[in-house]
């Protein structure tokens, strides 16, 4: 071959590789918006607190859109909302905004101005029940974001394949500049057996490689930039059965670090075991820092209210029932 020829070969290749790379990629999109008409212009205080909730199935928890189930369900998490007040809440299994805006409704003077849903796409979902319902991530903001996207995974292919996708925001609030991500990583059904569970081991590492390639695409350098990722990560830093599992070690490689500390296990349950399962409590929804937040970080804390501990009870089926989660949140001081 000559010289020309291996040139032209090569160039060839490079050109095929980079197209199937290109094809292998997750759809960069916006998501489904609201702002409230007459929304108040955002006056921070010298902290702002931010919080992430599983909300289970919300709204109507797994009783699908039982009409009653959706008024408890939604009554007790607005209560919740209007009792630890975040500014910026983040929502996973949240159905769509149509959810959002339902529950916006019912905290009345509470309610926050701006919304964001994601719609990963259908092929994407997990098919935990059998119909079409959604679970979806979310956004519901006192503070106005610069900027909101969607990563959405149904564009790969392959084995391990993440589920659902990042919804992300961007936010300058005083001299405060930050990014956040919101996930909702492969759950752990189905792991009957350890072939199984390491495959679910893998879509949640992939979901974190995907976050590296987003940042990469924003040039966004977690030992620089203030970063936060959060949500329920279906898998515990602090549990032996999760000891092998890489997806938190990855988030650490990249600069990322947990913000519950050293916290006694007890305090740190997000997840409390219902009597008569199989599965103990555990700590599966987090927030992440970057380094490029310094040190030390704001410490992450639990409200221990709304979540049913007793076997098939769930978030919505009575009065005062919000989720299956705890929601986790932290303070954040903002720079002078």
């Amino acid at each position: 071959m000559t010289h020309s020829a291996r040139a032209w070969f090569s160039l060839l290749l490079l050109s095929i590789t980079s197209l199937v790379q290109a094809e292998n990629a997750p759809r960069i999109e916006k998501p489904f918006l609201h702002e409230e008409p007459k929304a108040e212009a955002y006056v921070p205080a010298k902290t702002i607190r931010i919080a992430t909730w599983n909300i289970e199935w919300f709204p109507a928890g797994q009783r699908k859109s039982a009409k009653e189930n959706v008024q408890w369900q939604i009554a007790a998490v607005a209560a919740l909302i209007k009792e630890f007040k975040p500014d910026i809440l983040l929502t996973q299994e949240t159905r769509n905004l149509g959810a959002l805006i339902s529950l916006n409704n019912n905290l009345a003077a509470d309610a926050f101005p701006f919304l964001a849903s994601s719609w990963f796409n259908d092929e994407n979902q997990e098919r935990l029940l059998n119909d079409k319902i959604q679970q979806q991530t979310g956004i519901l903001s006192r503070p106005p974001w610069q900027e909101v996207w969607e990563v959405d995974f149904a564009p790969l292919s392959g084995e391990d394949r993440p589920t659902r996708g990042w919804l992300a925001a961007r936010y300058l609030i005083g001299n405060l500049q930050f990014v956040i991500y919101n996930g909702h990583t492969k759950s752990n059904f189905g792991a009957e057996d350890d072939q199984a569970r390491q495959k679910n081991y893998a879509k949640r590492l992939a979901a974190i490689r995907e976050l590296k390639r987003d940042l990469d695409r924003l040039k966004l350098d977690p030992y620089r930039d203030k970063i936060l990722v959060c949500g329920d990560f279906n898998t515990d830093y602090f549990a032996k059965e999760f000891e092998d599992e890489e997806t938190f070690k990855e988030l650490q490689r990249l600069g990322f670090y947990q913000s519950f500390g050293s916290q006694p296990r007890d305090q740190i349950i997000t997840l409390p075991a219902r009597e008569g399962e199989p599965y103990p409590d555990g700590t599966f929804d987090y927030i992440w820092f970057s380094s490029g937040w310094g040190d030390p970080i704001p410490q992450a804390q639990i409200l221990p209210k709304g979540a049913s501990k007793r076997k098939e009870v769930f978030g919505g089926d009575e009065p005062g029932l919000a989720s299956d989660h705890y929601p986790v949140f932290v303070d954040i001081t903002l720079p002078k």
